[in-house]
């Protein structure tokens, strides 16, 4: 009898390991994210005289971010990613009148007057608070014109992972989207190409 109640206990116990599923370490897929007002971007520009930064320190949407895990096994080290960040051109400030006027100018707010970056993919990461460097794919929208980039993102997590932050910069040309840099005083003045495009997104789970 005692052998029998043995050879139960083992089944029960056998069943038991058997039938438990390991929760997934990267456990961000099929989520949804909201883009918090804190979010804000930063493009760097430069001239032969000095240097400008114009920013958006207070993002006034509330667009949401979806990460899925992908259903090609090439692709497993990725979340697919859904959504974007809709940058209204007048809202970015340069801190000078002048520079904050030829900057819109320059990128056509008139004709096209929003800005979009669309995030695609992104490396699988911990729900770790430690911070870890991935990679990632954005689209960015801008005078009509898309053009894809890879980006590399720092990720923090607030305590609980209610919060997730994405840092990320990347460098592009305006001439990638047809523009052409600003020329003052007969060409004394010249505006680079390359600008560099910060990002500090603040996630908040929906």
């Amino acid at each position: 009898m005692k052998s029998y109640i043995n050879i139960v206990a083992l089944t029960f116990i056998m069943l038991a390991i058997f039938s438990f599923k390991p929760t997934e370490k990267n456990n961000h897929y099929n989520t949804k994210w909201v883009v918090q007002h804190s979010s804000s971007l930063c493009v760097e520009g430069k001239s032969n005289v000095n240097k400008f930064s114009c920013e958006i320190t207070d993002y006034c949407r509330f667009d949401t971010i979806s990460f899925f895990k992908s259903n090609h096994k090439k692709d497993d080290n990725y979340y697919i990613m859904n959504g974007c960040m809709k940058i209204d051109i007048t809202s970015f400030n340069c801190h000078d009148i002048l520079i904050t006027r030829d900057f819109r100018k320059t990128l056509k707010y008139k004709e096209n007057p929003m800005m979009t970056i669309h995030f695609e993919q992104i490396e699988k990461f911990d729900p770790s608070p430690n911070s870890q460097v991935v990679k990632g794919i954005i689209k960015i929208r801008l005078a009509n014109v898309i053009k894809d980039y890879e980006v590399d993102y720092v990720v923090l997590h607030s305590p609980g992972n209610k919060i997730i932050h994405l840092i990320g910069n990347k460098k592009l040309n305006l001439s990638d989207f047809g523009l052409k840099p600003v020329s003052k005083m007969g060409g004394l003045i010249k505006v680079d190409d390359q600008l560099k495009v910060n990002f500090f997104l603040v996630l908040g789970s929906a």
